[in-house]
């Protein structure tokens, strides 16, 4: 995590391909966070500075049950969503749990291509977002 290299290996990467994988990590909880305090400001969400997917009772997101998660987007319903991820895998003893990326500029650039129509509504129309629980209810459009 100190190899200025490595960022801007990091870095070149991310903004090729739009993902990047870091392997051998510590095992620790701030190693993750330590990556990305390297990149940019870390801005903490209604779910805190970081956010620790598991299984619990009484979920408040899917992320929090042993679903499949779909492709989507994180945070939509924030004024400013974030520009980068960092997701950090430290330990891993549930069954499945595999992730699954996807380009959206590059199915946005393949839509407005074979479809304008589309991709003028996928542009245009507004859609609401939605989070609330207990403690939150978060909106944006």
């Amino acid at each position: 995590t100190d190899s200025d290299s490595a960022l801007l290996k990091f870095l070149v990467d991310t903004k090729q391909y739009g993902l990047s994988i870091v392997t051998d990590l510590e095992d620790c909880k701030n190693a993750g966070t330590d990556v990305g305090k390297r990149v940019a400001h870390l801005r903490e969400t209604n779910f805190g500075l970081t956010f620790e997917v598991m299984s619990k009772p009484d979920p408040n997101n899917l992320a929090y049950t042993s679903e499949a998660l779909p492709l989507h987007t994180d945070l939509a319903n924030q004024e400013l969503p974030p520009g980068f991820q960092f997701l950090h895998c430290i330990a891993n003893e549930a069954e499945g749990g595999g992730s699954i990326f996807c380009n959206g500029i590059a199915v946005a650039e393949d839509l407005r291509i074979r479809d304008p129509a589309a991709f003028k509504i996928l542009t245009t129309v507004t859609v609401p977002f939605r989070f609330h629980d207990n403690d939150s209810d978060l909106r944006y459009r």
